[in-house]
């Protein structure tokens, strides 16, 4: 995916109050805006902005931003077992 790049997921589900979503990104520099995730409903639309080094953080954990204090939740790949 691109910066320019947009998905629609439509949900279609009355009375839907909470989603989670994972997201990370490539190359990251803390303090950089990489992205937004908008919820459109009938109470109106909710933009939450992804910023690298607050809410998301680089996949690689090495030399990038790889902090993100404010999350709920995350997944980790385990260390590989191949040598």
């Amino acid at each position: 995916m691109f910066a320019s790049d947009r998905i629609s997921i439509p949900i279609g589900l009355y009375g839907t109050a909470s989603s989670g979503v994972l997201a990370n990104s490539a190359w990251g520099v803390c303090g950089i805006a990489v992205g937004e995730i908008g919820f459109v409903g009938s109470a109106g639309t909710y933009v939450y902005m992804l910023s690298e080094g607050d809410n998301i953080c680089d996949h690689f954990n090495g030399v990038f931003c790889n902090s993100a204090p404010n999350i709920s939740g995350s997944a980790e790949q385990p260390p590989s077992s191949h040598a």
